[in-house]
């Protein structure tokens, strides 16, 4: 499984993937957010508005102002 990250947390998602065997989770890289991730990683403070459309949150970590985002199913997106 691939989430798609901010540059900033790279080394932290690849020493946590790592130090706890999740095999399973492809290596973060620092390319940025990619149109078909599944699961996005933000601090929120460094994205522009608009980086959780299309996504619902799973997870707020206000210490490291860090939301986990799932994309949401296309019924669950409003139609304009």
């Amino acid at each position: 499984m691939r989430i798609g990250n901010t540059w900033l947390l790279e080394p932290t998602m690849n020493y946590y993937a790592r130090s706890r065997g999740l095999g399973w989770l492809e290596r973060a890289d620092r390319d940025g957010f990619a149109p078909d991730d599944e699961y996005r990683m933000v601090v929120r403070w460094v994205e522009k508005p608009g980086y959780d459309e299309g996504f619902v949150v799973l997870a707020i970590f206000d210490i490291s102002d860090v939301v986990l985002l799932k994309r949401a199913s296309p019924s669950a997106i409003p139609s304009l």
